[in-house]
């Protein structure tokens, strides 16, 4: 199996299970905003950014994004979305 072909698997389990943990950890959030006392899937990110290394940031940042729209239901801004997840992750990549 190829590095490239492996490196897409990978990224696509991380992708699925993001959002798994994403959709199971949203309890009680906060007023309007998808805001919850705990979020496991940044837990899980930073990990995956430690081991992969910051070349998968954007793969990341693609799941932190794709996650925020379904949480918000649509009512947050691309704009908005996209500098939180660059904001987020920028930190833990670099």
């Amino acid at each position: 199996m190829s590095f490239r072909f492996s490196r897409l698997i990978q990224s696509g389990a991380f992708v699925l299970g993001f959002l798994l943990l994403d959709w199971v950890s949203f309890v009680h959030p906060f007023g309007h905003l998808p805001l919850t006392p705990w979020n496991p899937h940044t837990g899980v990110a930073l990990a995956w950014l430690i081991h992969a290394g910051p070349g998968v940031w954007p793969v990341v940042a693609v799941a932190h994004a794709v996650a925020t729209v379904k949480a918000s239901g649509g009512h947050l801004a691309v704009p908005t979305i996209l500098a939180d997840g660059a904001k987020a992750y920028a930190d833990y990549g670099m």
